[in-house]
């Protein structure tokens, strides 16, 4: 089960701190960097699977950068980062491609007139010693071409260069002498869980408490799914214990702090609110609630029976009370919507259950409430989320 490397609590991250904590602290992420490290330690070059909407992708480069700047036998290797949409040309053939960026003039000249494969005589003039080409950014076929060249990439000591081909493509089919290393199988959604409620937890949201707390992670973790950044971008900037959710989401699209984000994802949060998808949204937010709600209305109801025992007691064992056509007999079974029944009921001009507190009466008729919206797949609304947690 993916695991989390705590921290104490008064070391709680910054705002700015975060991105890293999730790639360093965070052991699903971490195994990512980590499994990566450990194949260019073996000489292996990494196709690296990431989803479209990779997490502080930026942050992720800079950790590996740094681990293997921290591990003996990788220390002296620098990585080189090319971006296929800005430096590949429209047509190449990537061992010419290489030789023309980091070859010597002469290296350039002969390779056309080389014997043998373009990746032997690269190899053969060194062209990249001491370097990790690590290209990003490719699409599916640029992504298929580069993975069958680095799988011909074969060396003997680890200065002769490596490659990490960052694929965000899910069709193309990698040669099996490449080590390949998905993102979705190193994190989960435990680990997306656990990182939105640590995120409530620092400092700077001492103020809520902690069922808004437990609310808000799942929350979430509900409408961003693994994208804890877009996710973290929403609770840092909207108080969604006050704020609709799904107002929350539409204004952070349209502030465009993340206009490239999403696009290439249906159900991607961001793309789900710039098509106005308010359904789908609230069926999200329903999730969340049924999560954490739904247990907490249940447990009230069961301190609310056993408070008002005596006055129910005497009801259940004369035979009175009634739920879906049977006779109840036990005092844990009376459901909330039996109990406005009965506080409805007058019987001889008297009450047949008569709770005198009305905060009480108020309070199972909104749990009654909520319960139902819950149970018949709506969401429950801003003002009754705040009476459940408030209170």
């Amino acid at each position: 089960m993916t695991s989390l490397t705590m921290m104490p609590r008064r070391d709680s991250p910054t705002e700015e701190d975060w991105p890293e904590f999730w790639w360093q602290r965070v052991v699903g992420p971490y195994e990512v960097v980590k499994k990566t490290v450990s194949s260019l330690q073996g000489k292996r070059s990494v196709v690296l699977k990431v989803p479209q909407d990779l997490p502080w992708r930026h942050k992720m480069r800079d950790m590996l950068r740094e681990e293997l700047q921290s591990t003996s036998g990788t220390e002296s290797l620098a990585i080189t980062f090319l971006d296929a949409e800005e430096d590949l040309p429209v047509e190449y053939e990537p061992g010419k491609y290489l030789v023309d960026k980091f070859g010597l003039r002469d290296d350039s000249l002969h390779y056309r007139s080389s014997r043998g494969s373009g990746q032997g005589y690269l190899l053969r003039r060194g062209v990249l010693r001491n370097k990790i080409v690590w290209i990003k950014g490719l699409g599916v076929d640029d992504a298929q071409v580069w993975e069958r060249f680095c799988a011909e990439w074969n060396i003997s000591t680890l200065d002769e260069g490596l490659f990490v081909i960052e694929d965000r493509t899910s069709e193309t089919s990698v040669p099996q002498n490449l080590t390949i290393i998905d993102y979705a199988e190193c994190v989960d959604e435990y680990s997306v869980q656990l990182f939105n409620g640590l995120t409530l937890n620092s400092q700077e949201f001492d103020s809520y408490k902690m069922v808004w707390k437990r609310y808000v992670a799942a929350l979430m973790t509900s409408l961003c799914g693994s994208d804890v950044e877009v996710a973290h971008e929403l609770v840092w900037s909207h108080d969604l214990r006050k704020e609709d959710a799904y107002v929350a989401i539409t204004t952070m699209v349209d502030s465009g702090i993340f206009d490239s984000r999403g696009h290439g994802s249906f159900g991607h949060v961001l793309n789900v609110a710039r098509r106005g998808d308010k359904a789908t949204i609230d069926e999200r937010i329903w999730a969340a609630q049924l999560e954490v709600l739904f247990p907490m209305i249940e447990r009230e109801r069961l301190l609310i029976v056993e408070k008002l025992s005596d006055s129910i007691s005497p009801l259940i064992d004369g035979g009175r009370i009634e739920q879906h056509g049977d006779k109840l007999t036990s005092l844990e079974d009376v459901e909330l919507g039996t109990l406005v029944y009965l506080m409805n009921c007058d019987q001889d001009g008297a009450r047949v259950l008569d709770v005198k507190e009305k905060g009480l009466r108020d309070r199972i008729f909104l749990l009654r409430k909520c319960r139902n919206h819950l149970a018949h797949h709506r969401c429950c609304g801003m003002d009754q989320v705040s009476q459940l947690l408030n209170s």
